[in-house]
């Protein structure tokens, strides 16, 4: 192919996108969905305050649970060890609550689970949440109720506990 036509053909496609990450402002409106003003009246100024799920986070986990049955089936395994971890993230944000270590910071949720690499829960909490909250541990229950048959589970943190009670 001669240097003229490699040209014409470059130009005759579009060039493709090298953008790994979405745009800052295409985040922010997507992310805008997940926000539920209401409960936010809800929030008391100066404790935690863990929302309940709107429409939007309703659907966004029913595809996250599809999406760890279909990992599931493609790539079986006999043994879903979940790993439960509340990681401290330092903020310079006024509205942030201090965290048990005495710093401002927000307290994401984790559930990891090793033999499918993948994290099967998460959850974004205040920094002002106490670290050995396991009010959320009710999701092991939902969320892997009906995984039991097969599959067993082990756990490691907070979630020890709630797996017990599945």
């Amino acid at each position: 192919m001669t240097r003229r036509e490699r040209r014409e053909l470059d130009r005759r496609w579009r060039k493709q996108q090298e953008r790994a990450v979405v745009s800052p402002s295409a985040a922010f409106r997507y992310l805008s969905a997940f926000h539920d003003s209401e409960q936010e009246k809800a929030r008391i100024k100066g404790k935690s305050f863990i929302p309940t799920g709107n429409t939007a986070q309703q659907g966004l986990k029913a595809v996250h649970r599809d999406m760890l049955a279909f990992i599931q089936l493609r790539h079986s395994e006999k043994t879903a060890t979940l790993d439960m971890d509340a990681t401290l993230v330092e903020t310079t944000k006024r509205d942030a609550l201090y965290s048990y270590k005495g710093y401002k910071a927000y307290q994401p949720l984790n559930v990891w689970w090793t033999e499918q690499q993948v994290v099967s829960y998460t959850e974004f909490r205040d920094g002002g949440t106490y670290r050995r909250d396991t009010s959320n541990c009710g999701y092991c229950r939902k969320r892997w109720k009906h995984c039991r048959q097969g599959l067993k589970l082990c756990a490691y943190g907070p979630i020890r506990q709630a797996i017990n009670m599945i």
